[in-house]
Order: structure tokens, then C-alpha cells, then sequence
């Protein structure tokens, strides 16, 4: 049965969740993976423009792949990955940024990583910083993680305190809002 490169793909994204050893994201597989995938498939996987305009963060590969609809920044593969995870997965800033209004900041792969996720786990301060303001710091992984757990486990520094300083930022406007609802019910 012949597999297309999402398939392998995604074997590699499974095996990094569990794993849990982070690495480049979705796009970068393991050479004996991606082997496999082209013994199989009789497809080169080094054709593809998406994972290189990410690789080098070349925003304008970007934009032509969107004007040439080969890209769609909303559209996701069979594991739930989208074009913005893997910008930030793969710290490319400069992309990152321009399809973060285009895209989804809060969807999530199978697995229920999110972009923000998958940045600090990555270790791209620069990316985490961008998704904070637009992203739910709160949300977890199918494991029970959150962006802040995976910066922990991972031992990234520097979005560990990032994200420190928006997870408490984000509860105290929780208890802001629990505050004023009780004072409007008491009246």
C-alpha cells in the first residue's frame, strides 16, 4: 500500500510526542523515515516548498506559495498540523508572524498541541512571545501539559519564563472575572 508524505509525517509526530524529545516539528523526519517514505512512495521528499521557505523563514516563498494557492493557512493535514505549527515548531518568526492573522492560533493537532506548544517545546523564544497574546496558555495536551509544562520538561529557559509571567498574568484576570461575576450576582 503506497503512503503519501503526510503518513510520514505523521509517524514522526507521534513518535516525538512520545518521546518527548521535541526536535525541529512536523516538517523536519528522520532521514531513515523519510527514506522509507520515498522507497514506498516514489516520491522525493525533498521537494517540498513549504517545509524549505520554512526551514530558511523566507517569508517571500511564503507569499508566493498562498498566491499560488498551494498554501492555505487554515487548511490542516490528517494529524491536525497547520502551515502556522510548523512556523513555530521550526522558530521561522518571520513567517510566523505573517500567517499568524490568517490562521488559527488556538487549533490543535490530533494530539491537542497547540502552536504556542509546539514553539516552546522547540525552544523559539521570539515565536512564543508572538503566540502568548492571541493563543489559551492555559490549554493542555492530550497528556495533561501545558506550553508551560513542555518548556519545563525540555529545560528551554527562557520561554519557561515567558511563559511563567502570561500563565499568572492569565489567572489573575480569571479571578478578576470570577470577582465581578459574584459582585454582579450579590449586587
Amino acid at each position: 500500500m503506497l503512503r503519501n508524505a503526510s503518513f510520514w509525517r505523521g509517524i514522526c509526530e507521534k513518535k516525538r510526542a512520545q518521546n518527548r524529545c521535541g526536535g525541529s516539528g512536523y516538517w523536519v523526519e528522520s532521514r531513515r523515515v523519510k527514506k522509507i517514505g520515498e522507497k514506498l512512495t516514489g516520491v522525493s521528499m525533498e521537494d517540498d516548498s513549504i517545509q524549505e521557505a520554512l526551514k530558511f523563514d523566507s517569508l517571500k516563498r511564503i507569499k508566493e506559495l498562498l498566491a499560488e494557492e498551494w498554501l492555505d493557512p487554515m487548511e490542516a493535514d490528517n494529524q491536525g498540523w497547520t502551515a502556522l505549527m510548523s512556523a513555530a515548531s521550526m522558530g521561522a518568526s518571520k513567517c510566523l508572524a505573517f500567517l499568524l492573522p490568517l490562521s488559527d492560533a488556538k487549533a490543535v493537532t490530533r494530539m491537542q498541541m497547540t502552536p504556542l506548544m509546539w514553539a516552546a517545546l522547540s525552544d523559539h523564544k521570539k515565536c512564543v512571545e508572538m503566540l502568548i497574546p492571541v493563543s489559551d496558555v492555559d490549554a493542555k495536551d492530550w497528556g495533561g501539559k501545558t506550553a508551560l509544562d513542555l518548556a519545563r520538561a525540555e529545560k528551554n529557559k527562557a520561554c519557561v519564563e515567558i511563559l511563567e509571567v502570561a500563565e499568572k498574568a492569565a489567572a489573575e484576570k480569571r479571578a478578576r472575572k470570577l470577582a465581578e461575576g459574584r459582585k454582579a450576582l450579590l449586587g
